[in-house]
């Protein structure tokens, strides 16, 4: 189903079906009912649970004809690299079936103005087999020693930047691979890495910017796993600096490092330069897509630990009219408007309107977070206590914070979690002192000294810390007062362990 609805989203909203009537059918309710599962569709569409065979020829048949007519009918790019993409792997197809069908003429034709095409844009594994084409065409079909000597150069100099970019890409993947499944990197792996930038570095040639790319995300990958941001920010300067700006693929070329440039400037404590870069960087990426939210996430992740509150606020509800298409990416969403409204509670931010803010509809919301258990689960825990703390739900923070402390003890052991560690201490510590706030000041005084003398450490994916800890703190200590609250703990009631 994911294939089908990638089609039909792929394809324009004026785009009228034009195949059998049936599948036209399909088509239109598949259009307006998104992101079913075979079976729920085929029940809403068929009426019976029973039918979900005779759906899936359905959707089967809807997909070969899509596929099809997408080949034939690809909506122009939205921006100049990827039409120009478009256009090369198009042309590239045409002059094989032209030689296929024996338009011998046509297809040469096509394939030495495809050429030099395929060289500016670095596709080199294409280029080498136009090369080879030409090549064969003017040993055997049409001799020209001259234009031989031409396209055996050529061909040979593309096979050496195909092989460079194989092993390149192979690296390259390995590291990544790494990289999106932890949090924290050991010393072997650390060393691996070191390994692997020593093995590409003299892989880095002048012109092939491509290559050159997938080196540099290796070596921001290596300071990554060390949070040495000014190395993170130096290594994308240098490869943001050695992009022309003229390339066809200047935007896709330099996205991953401004990326990567403002999760680097965050914890540097460059929040102005983070915004700016997020900025002038939403503004050459395709509206709405992953990299867009990615990018306006981090922007308002600058303001709010720039003590841009305000600003934040009104970049989350400029968004908010749009919907998300990436559940992952709908959830965080989810997360910042639970900061936000802590902010809205506390006064920090002056509301537009009265939106309600309900923690259970909060929790359903972010069902693959909750689950996140290393991750982005302790900003639902996190916002639920905030929250509670600012209600004056005393009571239901108590019946939670052994489950709190049992999270801090699994969770939170690495150094890179060391901030949120401390901070669900200082929690703890807050209702052992009966929300008392001298009390809870002098049971804290060291944690809070720990606190603001361990540096911020971010992810690159998401921020963990959306708010500084030390802004949330505050806020808590002028919640509570200097009044004792003799609260009722209701031993018998189970512990939720699942958190």
């Amino acid at each position: 189903m994911k294939t089908l609805y990638e089609l039909i989203t792929f394809l324009p909203n004026s785009f009228k079906p034009h195949f059998a009537e049936r599948l036209n059918k399909l088509y239109l309710f598949l259009k307006k009912h998104k992101n079913l599962t075979a079976k729920e569709a085929a029940l809403l569409y068929l009426g019976n649970e029973n039918r979900i065979k005779y759906f899936h020829i359905l959707k089967n048949d809807l997909k070969k004809e899509l596929i099809q007519f997408a080949i034939l009918n690809i909506p122009r790019g939205e921006y100049p690299d990827k039409t120009i993409q478009e256009e090369s792997y198009k042309t590239f197809a045409m002059y094989k079936i032209f030689l296929l069908n024996s338009l011998r003429q046509a297809g040469i034709e096509l394939a030495e103005n495809l050429l030099p095409k395929l060289h500016t844009l670095e596709l080199y594994s294409l280029a080498r087999i136009v090369a080879d084409d030409l090549l064969t065409h003017y040993s055997v079909i049409d001799i020209k020693k001259h234009l031989q000597k031409k396209y055996r150069k050529i061909g040979k100099e593309a096979l050496l930047n195909t092989k460079d970019f194989a092993l390149v890409k192979e690296y390259y993947n390995q590291v990544i691979s790494i990289c999106n499944t932890r949090e924290s990197y050991n010393q072997a792996i650390i060393e691996e890495f070191i390994t692997i930038e020593k093995a590409i570095r003299p892989l880095l040639k002048k012109g092939r910017h491509n290559i050159n790319r997938f080196i540099y995300i290796i070596i921001v990958c290596r300071y990554i796993a060390v949070h040495d941001y000014e190395k993170i920010n130096q290594y994308c300067d240098k490869a943001l600096g050695s992009f022309p700006k003229n390339h066809p693929m200047i935007r896709s070329l330099s996205v991953v490092f401004l990326f990567h440039k403002i999760t680097a400037l965050i914890p540097l404590g460059k929040t102005i330069e983070a915004k700016q870069i997020a900025r002038d960087a939403l503004a050459i990426v395709a509206k709405g897509k992953f990299n867009w939210h990615m990018l306006l996430l981090k922007r308002i992740i600058a303001c709010l630990h720039g003590g841009e509150y305000q600003e934040a606020y009104q970049l989350y509800k400029a968004q908010q009219k749009k919907k998300c298409p990436y559940p992952i990416v709908s959830e965080y969403w989810n997360i910042i408007k639970g900061y936000l409204h802590f902010l809205i509670e506390v006064q920090l931010i002056h509301p537009y309107d009265n939106e309600k803010f309900y923690l259970g509809k909060f929790m359903n919301e972010t069902p693959l977070y909750s689950k996140d258990k290393a991750g982005n689960n302790i900003n639902i825990l996190l916002i639920q206590t905030l929250i509670q703390l600012k209600r004056a739900k005393f009571t239901k923070i108590i019946d939670r914070i052994d489950a709190i402390q049992e999270y801090a003890r699994v969770y939170t052991r690495s150094e890179e979690c060391k901030r949120v560690n401390l901070f669900i201490k200082m929690i703890i510590k807050m209702e052992s002192a009966r929300f008392h706030r001298k009390g809870t000041e002098l049971k804290t005084k060291k944690l809070l000294e720990k606190l603001k003398n361990t540096p911020l450490k971010m992810e690159q994916n998401l921020a963990i810390e959306i708010v500084p800890y030390e802004v949330l703190w505050s806020e808590i200590l002028d919640i509570i007062d200097n009044k004792f609250r003799a609260i009722k703990i209701n031993k018998k009631k189970p512990i939720n362990k699942d958190i």
